[in-house]
């Protein structure tokens, strides 16, 4: 089976200003989004001008199942979209940037999608947003530590009554990092919705302040 997640271009940005930077950042999509819905995000952050590469998933979903299924149930897609979020980070490695240069950053599915990357890829990146997401996987899984993060800052997000990422998870999520050696912030809400909130954007900023 061919990865349709490939098929489709990844939107990117500023790849010129690489050097002028000397970062870049991966963005990562929702369920039912584009790379659009992304951009928008890291608008609303500042960094709109900063070197951005956004996949698009193929029919604006990475995998099929909910995140907390077997993970059996959303192969081969799940091993798809971690081939996407790769190429979109050889993008920056074909430019002369590390990982460790690279800021990956996520919103629901693409959180989750980015958290299962960076525990099944652990090394050093420049940092990791993780907006309302958390590992897949069914209840009472267990994540053994696969490496180090070495330190990597992430930041990790959900609310009390978010009904797609429950806050439990979340929490597992963090506590599974920092066992691999992250430096983990993380930030459930009381009563915010599934979306990103002015709190949460100020919380970011200046975390990486």
């Amino acid at each position: 089976m061919t990865n349709p997640h490939l098929d489709l271009p990844a939107h990117a940005a500023n790849l010129g200003r690489v050097g002028q930077y000397g970062f870049g950042i991966v963005a990562i999509h929702g369920r039912g989004q584009s790379p659009a819905f992304m951009l928008d995000l890291l608008g609303y952050l500042g960094w709109a001008d900063f070197p951005i590469v956004a996949p698009a998933a193929h029919e604006q979903t990475w995998y099929p199942q909910k995140f907390m299924m077997p993970l059996a149930d959303n192969q081969p897609w799940l091993d798809h979209a971690h081939e996407a979020v790769a190429t979109s980070i050889e993008r920056f490695t074909a430019l002369g940037l590390a990982p460790s240069q690279v800021v990956l950053v996520g919103f629901s599915q693409g959180a989750c999608l980015l958290a299962d990357f960076i525990y099944r890829n652990p090394t050093h990146y420049k940092a990791v947003c993780c907006f309302t997401g958390g590992l897949p996987g069914e209840a009472g899984s267990v994540w053994p530590p696969t490496g180090s993060l070495s330190q990597t800052p992430i930041f990790l997000s959900s609310s009390e009554v978010d009904e797609w990422v429950p806050p439990a998870r979340v929490r597992e999520t963090a506590a599974v990092f920092e066992q691999m050696q992250g430096q983990v912030s993380c930030h459930i809400y009381a009563n915010r919705p599934h979306e990103v909130c002015e709190e949460e954007l100020a919380a970011v900023r200046h975390w990486l302040s």
